[in-house]
């Protein structure tokens, strides 16, 4: 097993951990007030759809700004810890994770397996809020949460071609039920999105929702 796939697993599990099974009482609080799968994403639905994303996305999260800057910082400092000047083992992580390929035997039966379990959607919800933290300039590094941005449409675009195939990853307790990608139609992935802006992926990962979602995944 190689060193990036063993950062991978344990940033994973530390990201999980931190967020949401042990998550603090602050952080708790935080997600509350934001609904990332609630208020936040029907925001971004809406004003994606309306090409209002500068002003009324913005002004609609005025009233949870603190609280998106909160986890945003919480965020960005454990990635940091991991993957901070080390862009291609963040790269990785995500593309493991996508694939569901980052076994953990740490992890409780029938869930060791690091994976988005809220399909296509989970990684529209983190670009809904890459997107929040940048239009409310709640970062002064916004080539950095570009970057980030572009490996989680990387991973839903590994997701939404796996789903499309009839092989979607799985949840469970055998590490070999997942298979990876074809190298070759990953690079192709590479090249398509990890050369995106944030207008870009905005409207590519709703598609990539919408087809996933039309496989009744």
């Amino acid at each position: 097993m190689s060193s990036e796939h063993n950062k991978a697993l344990d940033f994973w599990l530390k990201y999980d951990d931190f967020f949401m099974f042990h998550a603090s009482s602050e952080i708790r609080e935080a997600l509350r007030k934001v609904r990332p799968y609630g208020t936040l994403l029907e925001l971004f639905y809406q004003h994606r759809r309306e090409g209002t994303m500068n002003s009324g996305f913005v002004d609609a999260l005025q009233p949870v700004k603190d609280s998106i800057k909160f986890l945003a910082d919480n965020n960005r400092q454990l990635f940091d810890e991991y993957f901070r000047n080390d862009v291609p083992s963040e790269q990785k992580a995500f593309e493991l994770f996508a694939q569901g390929l980052l076994f953990d035997d740490r992890r409780q039966e029938g869930e060791k397996i690091h994976m988005m379990d809220s399909s296509v959607t989970g990684y529209v919800v983190w670009h809904a809020f890459s997107r929040a933290v940048g239009l409310l300039g709640l970062t002064e590094d916004k080539d950095h949460l570009l970057q980030t941005d572009r490996h989680i449409a990387l991973a839903a675009a590994i997701l939404a071609g796996l789903i499309s195939s009839g092989h979607p990853p799985v949840q469970g307790d055998d590490p070999s039920n997942n298979k990876p990608m074809d190298e070759a139609l990953l690079q192709e992935l590479r090249s398509s999105w990890l050369n995106l802006g944030f207008e870009e992926i905005d409207s590519k990962i709703v598609e990539l929702e919408e087809r996933s979602l039309s496989k009744h995944i």
